[in-house]
């Protein structure tokens, strides 16, 4: 029975490791069911689609968003967390960009953009500054991930970012601090929201949007109970 038990707990820990935090980040319905669209129409792209059956089209002036953490409970303030999406460009002119804000759509935590060139990030102190070097083109599929540290507690939080032509290797920036803004405005507005923004000349298409809790500390969390487990069991026997 208590290996049983613990088999179960294992299993699940695996499947909480992997949790996505998007609600219909494949686009799968078939539909925009999850996101908001706060700017031109965003449609749905169902004849040369990333993966599966569909993936959004944000084209030329659209703007959509999905607000994933609706309540203040739950995953609010995340302690490290690792956002993947897939994307291709009509044209890669430095205007499509990606913006993760805080809850609401409100305020820009961090902000890239994307030209032949490579990928460019924004920082108040800074301005923009290309972070990935190498050659992008139009009309090609890219994968694109954003792994951030612990926004809840660490005075100096950090991210990295990279781009990916086959989704396994990846092309990665240094590690940042340098946010979108500052740090303090960071720390009290953790990251709540995903943004999508096709350019004044061109669109961008984007499927499989996942948020993904950091792994480490999930499983740190699901041994400490496991281990309870085992300890109160012994207790028992």
């Amino acid at each position: 029975m208590k290996k049983m038990l613990i088999g179960i707990l294992i299993a699940a820990l695996v499947g909480v490791t992997q949790a996505n935090l998007i609600p219909n980040g494949d686009f799968e319905t078939g539909d925009l069911s999850n996101w908001t669209v706060t700017a031109g129409t965003v449609e749905m792209e169902s004849t040369a689609p990333l993966a599966g059956s569909y993936s959004a089209l944000v084209g030329i002036g659209d703007k959509m968003n999905q607000d994933f953490i609706t309540s203040r409970s739950g995953y609010d303030n995340l302690v490290g967390w690792e956002l993947d999406f897939m994307i291709s460009f009509d044209n890669l002119t430095g205007n499509e960009r990606l913006r993760l804000r805080a809850d609401g759509n409100s305020g820009d935590l961090i902000t890239m953009k994307y030209d032949t060139g490579g990928v460019l990030k924004y920082s108040s102190a800074y301005g923009w500054n290309r972070g990935i070097s190498t050659t992008l083109t139009a009309d090609t599929l890219y994968y694109v991930k954003v792994i951030c540290g612990n926004l809840d507690s660490d005075a100096n939080p950090e991210f990295q970012y990279g781009i990916s032509s086959d989704g396994v290797n990846y092309t990665m920036s240094g590690i940042s601090g340098a946010f979108h803004t500052s740090s303090s405005f960071v720390l009290a507005n953790p990251f709540e929201t995903v943004t999508f923004e096709g350019g004044s000349d061109g669109g961008i298409v984007i499927d499989n949007v996942s948020v993904v809790p950091e792994p480490a500390t999930m499983v740190l969390l699901g041994m400490g109970s496991l281990m309870t487990f085992v300890r109160r069991n012994k207790k028992t026997s």
